[in-house]
């Protein structure tokens, strides 16, 4: 009978196993929808393209060169034509993708050519011309990979499919994350890659399994963490900033159970992967040492004064709490925290009094990579990077996620850390359906917001220098079509004001609107309409008789 009893008890617990793991996948599957929706409206509703996104148009056609003006001088061209020239002709008539052509213009830039290489592709896919569709289509199928990826390593972290839902649901209702999905940059396949490599960390450290099957899973292990150096050294240099720390809490996880053909084996396939990278694009040496996003890098962090970096380490901070864990939900973990603590306590007297001994339980391999990613990078970011701008971060807010999710998992008692969490989620998605939530990152110029005058159809006269051609790639790439374009060169010292008026007067109407690059010392004194990025906007109009 007692046999029958406990059989009848385990088949219960397994059953109820079960429906709860089956609960916390279509939490998953749940959060997923609604990030991908939550991503989809704010492509939707973007205003305009960053001028960086024109340099991802530009440079996935294979035919950007950062020192030549792409766009004919001295007459007017249509708009779609223009468009056309820069952003998707060359891709359009190659047969294949244009690797070769993409690698070296981004060799000329400061980034690696992976994502471009990506980026072409999707465009050659669904058409050229449709850039924007590709872009979004391109970072939603990394967002989805991301989160599932995300939500295997925090299952393996936490336990069970309904912790990885409370864990992976900041993340994916963050508005920081939520906005990168809509910047056509990098940053979402830097996301993946990042994650791909502690999802591989964490099967290499605990294979699952026994006999050939643990083998087999520690084989895929090693391969995945090859496979991700390889691909985040070709995204993204800020992959370093996440290896760094990532691989020696990993080191120490292994090192501390004394599993060293493992951790061996891991940095040769890690090694092996970066190599690998450098080999297939050697101008990263350049980029790393010699340009002018390294330098600018090395000198705020030997240059900028102490006091000067907290404070950007607290602008970086104040991100994070902003836009993925609410102040509020740090402050009932910590409440609950030291409420549990003060009753484990008691319980602990009890137990002392009656022989009882309860071990505390570990943080797990991949929360302790998560913590070390998020302390590092944000600490080193904020005082080296260029701009104060969530964009650099946003790539490890899942890691960021998941380093909270394990604290509070450890520290906060069973339900109450499961409530925080939940809310933690909550807050995150509240805050980014408010409305302004959306970023287009624009910390690194100024412009107005929504502008009339690049929506309108009035002639544009685009006036630049030849240092400042770069710039131009702000206009391009926001020009609507029917629009006629007139692009100038000038030397900085000039007086621009009768030449605007000259081709003002070619136009149809004699009159245009002109965006004159800041660069010109001697601006024109009159009819200023607002400012555009790097450009001082006038309405001009021909000489009157």
């Amino acid at each position: 009978m007692n046999e029958k009893n406990n059989e009848s008890t385990i088949a219960a617990s397994f059953r109820g196993g079960r429906s709860r793991a089956g609960l916390g996948l279509l939490a998953v599957a749940a959060i997923l929808a609604v990030g991908l929706g939550l991503r989809g409206y704010y492509a939707l509703t973007k205003a305009d393209f960053h001028v960086d996104e024109g340099f991802s148009a530009a440079i996935s056609n294979g035919t950007w060169d950062p020192g030549k003006e792409p766009a004919p001088l001295g007459r007017w061209i249509d708009s779609g034509e223009l468009f056309s020239r820069i952003f998707s002709a060359s891709l359009a008539v190659s047969p294949k993708t244009p690797y070769g052509a993409i690698a070296k213009s981004t060799g000329m830039d400061v980034h690696p050519p992976l994502y471009y290489w990506a980026l072409a592709f999707a465009r050659k896919l669904v058409g050229a011309n449709n850039f924007a569709l590709a872009g979004y289509g391109l970072n939603a199928l990394l967002f989805a990979l991301s989160l599932l990826l995300a939500a295997f390593i925090a299952r393996r972290a936490l336990g069970g499919w309904g912790w990885a839902a409370l864990a992976i649901a900041p993340f994916a209702f963050s508005a920081v994350s939520a906005s990168l999905s809509a910047f056509l940059r990098m940053y979402e396949l830097l996301q993946f890659t990042c994650l791909l490599w502690v999802a591989s960390a964490a099967v290499a450290i605990d294979p699952p399994g026994a006999g050939p099957k643990r083998g087999l899973a520690l084989g895929l292990g090693i391969a995945g963490l090859f496979a991700a150096s390889l691909l985040g050294l070709l995204t993204q240099y800020y992959f370093l900033f996440f290896l760094a720390p990532a691989a020696l809490a990993a080191t120490f996880v292994l090192a501390r159970r004394l599993r060293f053909p493992t951790l061996l084996w891991g940095l040769l396939a890690t090694v092996a992967g970066l190599y690998l990278a450098y080999r297939a694009f050697p101008q990263m040496a350049l980029h790393l040492t010699g340009s002018y996003r390294a330098t600018q890098s090395m000198e705020n962090i030997a240059k900028t004064p102490l006091l000067a970096k907290a404070g950007n380490v607290a602008v970086f901070l104040g991100m994070v709490f902003r836009n993925l864990v609410s102040p509020a939900a740090v402050l009932a973990a910590i409440v609950a925290g030291i409420a549990g603590a003060i009753n484990a306590r008691k319980a602990a007297g009890g137990e002392a009094a009656t022989g009882g001994k309860k071990a505390a339980a570990r943080v797990s391999a991949p929360v302790s990579m998560a913590i070390a990613v998020t302390v590092f990078t944000l600490t080193i970011i904020p005082v080296s990077a260029p701009y104060l701008t969530a964009r650099y971060i946003g790539a490890f807010f899942p890691l960021y996620a998941l380093a909270f999710a394990g604290l509070v998992k450890r520290y906060v008692p069973g339900k109450s850390a499961m409530v925080v969490l939940a809310a933690t989620g909550l807050l995150a998605l509240a805050h980014s359906v408010l409305p302004g939530s959306a970023m287009a990152f624009h910390e690194d110029y100024a412009q107005d917001n929504a502008p009339a005058y690049m929506a309108g159809s009035e002639p544009l006269i685009v006036m630049t220098t030849q240092d400042g051609s770069w710039k131009n790639m702000l206009a391009y790439i926001n020009l609507k079509p029917g629009r006629q374009v007139f692009v100038a060169y000038g030397r900085p010292m000039a007086d621009v004001s009768a030449e605007l008026r000259k081709i003002a007067a070619t136009a149809p109407s004699g009159k245009a609107v002109a965006l004159v690059d800041d660069l010109f010392r001697l601006q024109p004194k009159e009819g200023k309409i607002g400012y555009y990025g790097f450009f001082n906007v006038y309405a001009v109009e021909r000489d009157q008789p």
